[in-house]
């Protein structure tokens, strides 16, 4: 009995999505070759794990709390004026994969949380965006920066 060949559909969004995600990457590997982008993630890898000292000492970084780790990554970048979105996007990833990386983790405990971070960040971040801008340093477009938020 022969296999039946089901082609994925190619649609616009599917391939700006693509698109996208090609953007996100390129600008990671920009970021870790840069020295003034270097400087940059080390900075707010700093601050990230200030904000979050208390949730790693109890708990480490795990999958339970790494929404709360992307969350609190987030708003510090957000603070960060001099970047547009995809660059906030990828020096969170940059960040959050760095803090996952000098953890003291088990290794099956960190293989687990590295794969989630391979395919979940990039979505979460996504999604935590579209659900509240403006907590994440999104203002309103023509306010200059002067609306309340």
């Amino acid at each position: 009995m022969a296999k039946k060949v089901v082609k994925k559909r190619v649609t616009k969004k599917s391939r700006a999505v693509a698109a996208r995600d090609a953007e996100v990457k390129a600008v990671v590997r920009d970021l870790e070759a840069k020295p003034e982008h270097v400087q940059l993630v080390e900075t707010l890898y700093t601050s990230l794990r200030k904000s979050v000292a208390g949730l790693i000492k109890d708990e480490g970084v795990s999958a339970a709390n790494i929404i709360v780790i992307i969350d609190t990554a987030m708003k510090l970048a957000g603070k960060l004026r001099t970047l547009d979105g995809v660059e906030k996007k990828a020096v969170v990833i940059t960040v959050v994969k760095k803090l996952i990386e000098e953890s003291d983790l088990k290794p099956e405990d960190e293989a687990v949380v590295q794969i989630l971070a391979e395919r979940a960040l990039d979505p979460a971040i996504d999604q935590l965006f579209a659900m509240a801008p403006e907590l994440y340093g999104k203002v309103k477009a023509g306010c200059l920066g002067l609306c309340k938020r």
